[in-house]
């Protein structure tokens, strides 16, 4: 018998943290998943550690070539053989109950298709714990997903049928995509937020409210090494997902734009041309999508807020504060507060509050360790 779920985990030089997420997958609430694990030609103990593992529900693979993340996610969708697919990395941990309650979620929403989680990161050098909580709502996730990655890749639990069915894969982009006007392809480093994007223009994403995976911040992390690339690649995902809800080529200089979302220096005409993308993807995205939905006015808020923040370039704080209060609503979320962070202080204040806050969490922690060592 099949088993329901196939927890997909690639591998590569993870000797030092891949036993205790293969624990933690090994030792879930909910038993009925195999954990396959692929190797991509590691070169230290990896392989050595798996192989040492007895347990009939690991399955172990390996690549004879290294042949990078999004490959050898795709191999794993071939080899699995469940019905739900989990992703899970080699050096985190998922909390005990993360398969049970997602299982029991998608058991419940027939029409959801891709569930991600909330996820608690904590710095393998401080041990500094910080707690992220996604937006919930499909129609919110859909219209943030045109700006940024909604979903946490190391979270989510999706049906492996839907997506051969749409024909769509890690860092590739399908026929039906690829049929918009002026698509001009996609690298593969930002597979995660190509293959969510895309399953979020077709069927229904979610995020469970609660953190379901302890995510592990080191230096080594494919994140963090390949920040500027995975931006730069971002942004030619995200052009095509604007092109998709908006049926007509656009101009990747006022996608970059709005993508990041903040003051900036730029011409007046190239800022107008972003805030009329923002604002004509709104309006085909409520069309499409949401047009009787009650999410519809924080879509538009989302919007108008994004647009005022490109135009606040060049002005001072006082007309930045007349510009929030003319915002119809408070924040509600993260992302809201952040929007209204970059709108009131320039960006160089937003990132210098940013890492006041990760300097002040690291001395705490430090504090806390020697406190409890005494």
């Amino acid at each position: 018998m099949m088993p329901r779920v196939t927890v997909l985990m690639p591998a590569y030089n993870a000797a030092l943290h891949i036993g205790a997420a293969i624990d933690s997958i090994l030792q879930q609430t909910y038993r009925d998943f195999e954990l396959l694990i692929i190797d991509d030609g590691s070169t230290d103990a990896t392989a050595e550690i798996v192989r040492g593992i007895s347990d009939p529900r690991l399955r172990y693979y390996r690549n004879e070539r290294n042949l990078r993340l999004a490959a050898t996610l795709n191999l794993g969708l071939e080899l699995a053989r469940s019905e739900f697919i989990a992703r899970m990395d080699a050096d985190d941990l998922a909390m005990p109950d993360r398969l049970e309650r997602q299982v029991e979620y998608l058991e419940k929403h027939p029409d959801v298709v891709l569930l991600g989680a909330g996820m608690v990161c904590f710095s393998e050098q401080t041990g500094a714990e910080t707690q992220l909580r996604p937006v919930t709502d499909p129609d919110l996730v859909r219209w943030r997903q045109l700006f940024s990655n909604q979903i946490y890749h190391p979270t989510v639990m999706f049906r492996l049928s839907v997506c051969r069915e749409l024909g769509l894969s890690y860092g590739i982009v399908p026929p039906w995509a690829r049929a918009q006007p002026g698509f001009s392809g996609v690298e593969h480093l930002s597979e995660d937020y190509l293959l969510f994007g895309l399953l979020a223009l077709r069927a229904k994403v979610v995020n469970f409210p609660k953190p379901l995976l302890r995510y592990r911040v080191h230096a080594a992390s494919v994140s963090n090494a390949n920040a500027a690339l995975q931006q730069n690649t971002a942004i030619s995902v995200s052009a095509l997902f604007f092109a998709y809800i908006l049926r007509r080529p656009v101009s990747r200089e006022a996608v970059a734009l709005a993508y990041f979302t903040r003051a900036q220096p730029a011409s007046p005409i190239l800022i107008e041309e972003a805030c009329g993308l923002i604002a004509a993807a709104c309006n085909a995205h409520i069309a499409q999508y949401c047009p009787a939905s009650g999410i519809q006015r924080r879509i538009m808020t989302d919007s108008l807020m994004r647009q005022r923040i490109l135009r606040s370039y060049g002005r001072g704080l006082a007309e930045r504060f007349l510009d929030f209060l003319r915002s119809p609503t408070w924040p509600r979320d993260i992302e809201e507060l952040r929007l209204v962070a970059r709108l009131l202080v320039s960006e160089q204040a937003v990132d210098w509050l940013k890492r006041c806050s990760m300097r002040l969490k690291s001395v705490l922690a430090v504090m806390q360790n020697k406190s409890a060592e005494r």
